[in-house]
């Protein structure tokens, strides 16, 4: 996954807040310096760094990324990119395992059908421990776009 940011501008800003920015080069140069050693399990906050965790992890080993809510069962992570629980409507959460195929497939068919691309942002105000928040972080990795990340709002 990490040629998903390598291959675009190193220039061009990938993740903006409200006080800061980082272009694709930072955030390649922040996944390069992390070591990962298999499987880590994260609960992601909505913030820039819980982006790089997840980035890292997805590029160099697996993740089991879990919210805020209390530890699902276990689930054998082998083969993954990630795996991402469900949110338990019909019983007990269901650890879901997804594989870097399966993200590009999915960033894939986002940009053909949204027509999507490097001169488009995101805005990223989803929990990304949820499949919608974590597309959104992943889609403009693969397509060279910016997210904008919006920690809360008040409707």
């Amino acid at each position: 996954m990490l040629d998903w940011l390598s291959r675009h501008d190193p220039h061009r800003v990938f993740i903006e807040t409200p006080s800061e920015s980082l272009t694709f080069g930072e955030i390649a140069a922040a996944v390069n310096e992390r070591p990962v050693d298999g499987t880590e399990v994260l609960h992601p906050g909505l913030d820039i760094e819980s982006m790089i965790d997840l980035l890292v992890v997805m590029a160099k080993g697996s993740a089991v990324i879990i919210g805020e809510v209390a530890e699902p069962r276990p689930v054998d992570p082998a083969g993954a990119a990630s795996v991402i629980f469900t949110s338990g409507s019909t019983g007990g959460r269901k650890g879901v395992r997804l594989t870097r195929d399966n993200w590009e497939a999915a960033a894939n068919a986002s940009m053909e059908h949204l027509a999507h691309g490097p001169a488009d942002t995101w805005l990223l105000a989803l929990p990304l421990h949820h499949v919608a928040g974590l597309s959104i972080l992943i889609r403009s990795a693969y397509s060279g776009g910016a997210v904008r990340l919006l920690p809360g709002f008040d409707p």
